[in-house]
C-alpha cells in the first residue's frame, strides 16, 4: 500500500497484463484470453465486474499446488479477450462457460466465481454428450 498525496492510503493497481503469461482460446465465437497453472482436474475461476482474471493471482498458484489445472479467463468484453459487437447477457455468459469447458478439453470441472454462480462440479462421462452437442 502506498500513501496518496493528500489522501488515504491506496493499493497499487495493475493496469497491464504481462503478454508472456496470457494464453488464448476460441470459444463460443470469441477469442478468450486466460491464465493457466497446474495439472489435474480443471478448476475454472471467473471474475466479476469490475475485476479481471488477475483477481485470482494470489489464489491460482495455491489451487494449482493442490493438484489442479487452474484456468482464470478474462470474460467476454474484458481485454485482452475479444470485445463483442453487442452487450453481453447472462445466457451468453453461460454459453461461454460451457464452450470454454469444451475448448479446454475437460470432462470434469470445478468452478469458482466472484459474481457468477458456479456449480461445485460439473462432470460428464463418455456416455454423456458434451455441452456443445459434440459426441
Amino acid at each position: 500500500m502506498t500513501p496518496s498525496p493528500g489522501g488515504p492510503t491506496v493499493a497499487p493497481v495493475r493496469s497491464y497484463v504481462e503478454p508472456e503469461r496470457v494464453r488464448f482460446i476460441e470459444a463460443n465465437g470469441l477469442r478468450h484470453a486466460y491464465f493457466e497453472e497446474g495439472e489435474g482436474p480443471l478448476v475454472l475461476m471467473f471474475h466479476g465486474f469490475p475485476d479481471s482474471a488477475q483477481t485470482w493471482d494470489a489464489l491460482r498458484p495455491a489451487v494449482a499446488a493442490a493438484g489442479f489445472r487452474v484456468v482464470t479467463p478474462f470474460l467476454r468484453g474484458y481485454a485482452p479477450s475479444g470485445i463483442p459487437a453487442r452487450d453481453t447477457d447472462w445466457k451468453t455468459q453461460g454459453e461461454d462457460v460451457l464452450a470454454l469447458i469444451d475448448a479446454l478439453a475437460s470432462e470434469c470441472v470445478h468452478g469458482a466465481g466472484t459474481k457468477l454462480p458456479c456449480p461445485d462440479a460439473t462432470c460428464r462421462g463418455p456416455h454423456q454428450p458434451a455441452p456443445s452437442g459434440r459426441p
